[in-house]
C-alpha cells in the first residue's frame, strides 16, 4: 500500500498508541526484513523506496501487515524533504527512523580508488543518513521517545581491520568500509541526550505505548530480533541464542543457513532435529584432498586462537561438544542444482538432498516483452557489477549484431560514461533478469550461482565472465556441462564478445 493512498493524519505531538517508523533502502535484503519485523509487532511502517514501483513490490509480499511505500531517494535534498512532507501531513510525527539505505561501491585495490568511487559512495552511505535524519528531525521531537539507528558495519571499525588476526583486515573494499567509519563518527559525534544512536540496546527503547492496564500493546524487539552482524563468528551467535533459549513454544525441527551457527546451537539447547540449508556448493567424498590449495587456512596459526575461542563460546551454552563435532555435517537441504555440484556423483545422498532454487515466485516483478529479434541479456549481478569498461565491450561486440541487447549495469555504473548505444541496445539499472531470460537466446553472466540457476532454468546459453568467489568454478560447471563458454578475467574485447557461443 502507498503511503499515498492516505491515512488519516495525526495531530502534532500526538501520542496515540501507534508506532511509527520509517526504514530507508527497505525494498529488498536486511531492510524488507526490518520492515517485516517491524510490523509484525503491530507498528504502522514506512518502507522507503528510492524506485515507488520495487517498493510496491516488495510491500505486496507483506499483506496483512500495516507497512506503507514511502518514495524517499537518500540522495536527494528535495526527495528528502517531500517525504517528511508527507510523512508530516498523514502521521504528524515519526517514532523510530532506520537508516539504512546504503551500497557497497567497487572492490577495487585503494589505489585504484578515485576521488569520484568514494563520492558516489558517500553521497548515499553517509550524506544520506544525515540529510534524511535532518529532514525528519522536526517530526523525531514530536515522539515520547523518538530513536534513530544508523545500519553500520564492523568493517567500519578502524581496531578491527587494522588486526592481522581478523578476516576483515584481509578485505578490500575502500569506499564502503570509509563510508561506515564516517558513519560511526557521526553517530558518535551527536549529542548523546539526543534521539540519535548506533547502540543497538538504546536503539530498541522505542515509545513505551502501554494502556490503561499497564499492558504493553505494541511490544518491543528484544535483542533475538535484531541484526547481530555475522554470525559465523561464534562470539556474535550469543546474543542471539541466550534469550531464545528459555522460549517455552520449542520448535519440531529447526532449519538453519550453513554460516549461522546460532541456529545449530538452540537445536542442541532444545534437543531438536536440525536440517542444514545450503545455497553454494557442498562437500564430497574426498573433499579435503581435492580442495588442499583452497584449506590451506586451516594451517595458519590464528585457527588454534579461533578454535579456543569457538570451544569457550560453546561451554558458554553448556554445549558439552568440542568445536569438530559441533560443526559436522548434519542432514542438508542443497538450494543448488545439482548440475552445478562438483563431483556430484561423490556426494553422499544420505546427507545432502538437492531440491535446487526457488524460481516460480517472482510475479510482483512483472513480465518481460517478446523481442523480434534475438535477444542477449548482459549482467554482472548485484555485487561485482562497476564495470563500466567491460559494458563498454559488449556494446561495441554486439551493437552490429541483429540482436536486441539489454543491459542491467547495476547502480554504480554511470550510463553516460558507457558509450552512445545504437537502437539495438537498452540500458537498465536492474531487469526482472528471469522475466527477461525467459526471452533471451543468450545470457553473460558473471557466473554467481543464482545467475547459473536461472540461466539453466530457462535453458539460455551463457557467457560466464567470472570475476570473484565461486564465480570461476561455476564458469567452469557450466563449460562442462556444455550449456556456455567461459571467458578468462581479463579486459575483454569486442571481438571475442562478440563470437557466437
Amino acid at each position: 500500500m502507498s503511503l499515498a493512498a492516505g491515512v488519516a493524519r495525526g495531530d502534532a505531538g500526538d501520542m496515540s498508541d501507534t508506532t511509527y517508523a520509517l526504514v530507508t533502502g527497505a525494498n529488498k535484503g536486511l531492510g524488507l526484513t526490518t520492515v517485516r519485523r517491524l510490523a509484525e509487532l503491530g507498528w504502522t511502517v514506512l518502507l522507503g523506496a528510492r524506485d515507488a514501483s520495487r517498493g510496491a513490490a516488495a510491500a505486496s509480499g507483506l499483506a496483512g501487515l500495516d507497512v506503507h511505500v514511502l518514495p524517499i531517494d537518500v540522495t536527494s535534498d528535495e526527495s528528502a524533504c517531500t517525504a517528511a512532507k508527507r510523512v508530516e501531513d498523514s502521521y504528524g510525527r515519526l517514532d523510530v527512523l532506520v537508516n539504512n539505505a546504503g551500497i557497497t561501491g567497487p572492490y577495487v585495490a585503494a589505489a585504484d580508488t578515485g576521488a569520484g568511487d568514494l563520492r558516489k559512495t558517500y553521497e548515499t552511505n553517509v550524506f544520506g543518513p544525515v540529510r534524511v535524519t535532518r529532514a525528519f528531525l522536526p517530526l523525531l521531537t514530536r515522539s515520547a521517545a523518538p530513536r534513530i539507528v544508523m545500519v553500520s558495519s564492523g568493517m567500519g571499525s578502524i581496531a578491527v581491520t587494522s588486526d592481522p588476526s581478523r578476516l576483515e583486515s584481509q578485505l578490500v573494499a575502500l569506499t564502503c568500509t570509509s563510508s561506515k567509519t564516517a558513519l560511526n563518527m557521526i553517530t558518535t559525534q551527536t549529542r548523546p541526550d539526543g534521539p540519535l544512536t548506533s547502540d543497538p540496546q538504546r536503539a530498541q527503547r522505542v515509545p513505551d505505548r502501554r494502556g490503561g492496564d499497564g499492558r504493553d500493546r505494541h511490544p518491543r524487539p528484544g535483542p533475538a530480533g535484531r541484526a547481530d552482524g555475522d554470525l559465523r563468528r561464534p562470539e556474535r551467535s550469543r546474543a542471539l541464542v541466550g534469550p531464545v533459549r528459555v522460549a517455552a513454544d520449542r520448535p519440531d525441527l529447526l532449519l538453519y543457513d550453513i554460516t549461522r551457527y546460532a541456529g545449530r546451537a538452540l537445536a542442541h539447547r532444545w534437543n531438536v532435529p536440525l536440517v542444514q540449508l545450503s545455497p553454494s556448493m557442498v562437500a564430497w567424498e574426498g573433499f579435503e584432498e581435492d580442495m588442499g590449495e583452497a584449506l590451506a587456512f586451516r594451517r595458519d596459526p590464528r585457527l588454534v586462537e579461533y578454535r579456543e575461542r569457538f570451544a569457550a563460546w560453546l561451554d558458554g551454552l553448556g554445549i558439552d561438544l568440542d568445536p569438530d563435532t559441533f560443526s559436522g555435517r548434519p542432514r542438508c537441504v542443497v538450494l543448488i542444482p545439482r548440475a552445478l555440484q562438483p563431483h556430484a556423483d561423490d556426494v553422499d545422498e544420505k546427507v545432502y538432498t538437492f531440491v535446487g532454487p526457488s524460481l516460480d515466485r517472482r510475479p510482483h516483478q512483472g513480465d518481460w516483452p517478446e523481442s523480434e529479434k534475438p535477444l542477449v541479456l548482459v549482467s554482472l549481478g548485484s555485487a561485482y557489477n562497476d564495470r563500466t569498461e567491460f559494458f563498454r565491450a559488449c556494446v561495441a561486440a554486439f551493437g552490429p549484431l541483429p540482436w536486441q541487447v539489454v543491459l542491467a549495469i547495476g547502480p554504480h555504473t554511470d550510463p553516460a560514461a558507457i558509450a552512445e548505444l545504437p537502437p539495438n541496445v537498452e540500458l537498465h539499472r536492474w531487469v526482472p533478469q528471469l522475466a527477461v531470460l525467459r526471452r533471451a537466446s543468450a545470457f553473460v553472466t558473471h557466473a554467481g550461482m543464482g545467475g547459473c540457476s536461472e540461466g539453466l532454468h530457462e535453458g539460455v546459453p551463457m557467457i560466464a565472465v567470472s570475476q570473484a568467489v565461486d564465480q570461476f568454478g561455476n564458469a567452469a560447471m557450466l563449460q562442462e556441462l556444455g550449456v556456455g563458454v567461459h571467458l578468462r578475467p581479463r579486459r575483454p574485447r569486442p571481438r571475442r564478445c562478440g563470437r557466437p557461443c
